[in-house]
């Protein structure tokens, strides 16, 4: 996927596909969580930002502000 959108503080929210590690981390959040979906990894300054992933919009709302998301170019910098 490798595309990510950044945030006030250090936050870092990117789109995976669910296998491997990633697919580890979600189901500790979701023991539901299927192979392939796309959810939202969720860091700030590179620790997990609470749960860490999070399975739709709705749920990224309630941890980041999403009208303040940017792509990296546009917040100036990159961040871990």
């Amino acid at each position: 996927m490798g595309q990510y959108l950044v945030g006030p503080d250090g936050i870092r929210v990117e789109p995976v596909k669910l296998f491997g590690a990633h697919l580890i981390f979600a189901r500790m959040v979701d023991p539901e969580a299927t192979p392939g979906e796309e959810w939202f990894r969720v860091t700030q300054r590179g620790a997990a930002l609470g749960p860490g992933y999070v399975r739709d919009v709705e749920a990224l709302a309630e941890l980041v502000p999403l009208a303040e998301l940017r792509g990296p170019d546009e917040a100036g910098a990159e961040t871990a």
